[in-house]
């Protein structure tokens, strides 16, 4: 499995990508929606795990553009986010939703619900 983890915050990102490469998931991070756009297009991750509070292009903007390319609007987006947006989220594209702060293992658990419907 590969993932893109998105958040602005190092030591967030720096945990779950840890944990991620921990269980076997080859993790690609980006600390800002405009490398997290580059990313999703190069990379073309099986699941993308994005923060909403981010400068400059945020994670609203990053589901909205991921969602209108024909290239990425199939990859699942995750958002983690302490901003407590799940319907906005949901409703703007996102796949899923976990509010911060979350156990690494309670993420996980969350991205193979999401793209194999396992719980």
């Amino acid at each position: 499995m590969r993932v893109l983890l998105v958040d602005d915050v190092v030591d967030s990102r720096d945990m779950y990508a840890l944990y991620f490469g921990h269980v076997g998931v080859k993790v690609t991070t980006a600390n800002d929606g405009l490398a997290a756009l580059a990313a999703a297009r190069f990379e073309r991750p099986d699941v993308i795990v994005l923060d909403l509070a981010m400068p400059g292009v945020t994670g609203w903007d990053v589901i909205r553009e991921l969602k209108a390319d024909p290239r990425t609007r199939t990859i699942p987006i995750l958002v983690l986010s302490g901003q407590r947006e799940r319907e906005s989220a949901l409703r703007a594209g996102a796949d899923a939703y976990r509010e911060k702060p979350c156990m690494p293992d309670k993420l996980f658990g969350e991205m193979m619900r999401v793209l194999y419907g396992a719980r």
